[in-house]
């Protein structure tokens, strides 16, 4: 049984420390919310840097604001959260610069763009209702924008809006903290959080097998201009031969079965994390 080294009533407090601290930057994360959902809709070159730009913000905000400066008061291990967000912030950061990294338009899916949307407004509307019948009111509640949990919520609605595949190493992140903040659910009593950890680990692993499937499928055989000559190529492991280039089995068996690979590799990795933080910080299991 894991052991946290503070209280519900201290978790709790934090929030309302730090919520009386910041305020009003809530009412600002909500108004950047609307509108960075409504871009993320529409698509286009604003949105493909609006909308990193504005998940950047959250990420660092409230790595820096949030688990270094409140919740490492009661935690240890918030430094670690902390530098992972700023991490996460940055790595979005980079992605608003260089423009063509997501490229945000209403997918084909209809069903993944409605489960995008709908987590995308549990985290602003639902998220807070929930928490208000389960019996948490302002100021000590995660407010949206500005507290992890509905953070994450927010980032995994928008990336199912991306048509194009979503780049893996924007997923690491936000696919661990799935895991670790969503034990909030059952540890401290948050129930708004199961979402976090069951819509989490769904959109992580529809976007995975998105890229794989994209990266798996071959592409359109087209000339090879720097040949010169008649000779064919395509991005998909074809020769100029048609030959598919052999991958490795484990490769292989990724491809095959995104879903089994995906749960095996999150739940190790993530999992093996989570005891050796809770190992370094002295945590008692």
């Amino acid at each position: 049984m894991i052991v946290l080294p503070f209280t519900a009533e201290q978790f709790f407090a934090v929030f309302a420390a730090y919520n009386l601290a910041i305020w009003p930057a809530q009412i600002l994360a909500y108004l950047l919310g609307a509108v960075t959902l409504a871009l993320a809709l529409c698509g286009g070159p604003l949105a493909r840097r609006v909308v990193p730009a504005t998940l950047a913000a959250m990420w660092i905000w409230t790595g820096l604001g949030y688990h270094l400066l409140f919740f490492a008061k009661i935690n240890p291990a918030a430094r670690l959260f902390g530098a992972a967000f700023l991490v996460q912030g940055a790595l979005f950061a980079w992605a608003a610069l260089q423009g063509g990294v997501l490229g945000f338009a209403a997918p084909r899916n209809r069903l993944r763009l409605a489960f995008g949307v709908f987590l995308a407004v549990y985290a602003a509307v639902l998220y807070p209702i929930l928490g208000y019948l389960a019996g948490h009111v302002w100021p000590s509640v995660p407010s949206f924008g500005v507290a992890p949990c509905p953070v994450v919520i927010f980032t995994f609605g928008l990336l199912l809006i991306v048509r194009d595949p979503v780049p893996l190493w924007l997923l690491a992140i936000p696919a661990l903290w799935t895991l670790i903040g969503g034990q909030a659910a059952f540890l401290l009593s948050v129930p708004q959080d199961w979402m976090l950890l069951l819509g989490g680990v769904a959109a992580t692993a529809v976007l995975i097998r998105t890229a794989w499937t994209t990266r798996t499928m071959p592409s359109r055989i087209r000339p090879d201009a720097a040949a010169g000559r008649g000779a064919f190529r395509d991005d998909a492991g074809l020769g100029a031969s048609g030959a598919v280039t052999q991958a490795a089995p484990l490769a292989a068996w990724l491809r095959r079965r995104p879903m089994r690979g995906y749960i095996v590799l999150a739940f190790g990795v993530s999992w093996g994390g989570i005891l050796l933080i809770l190992t370094a910080t002295g945590f008692d299991l």
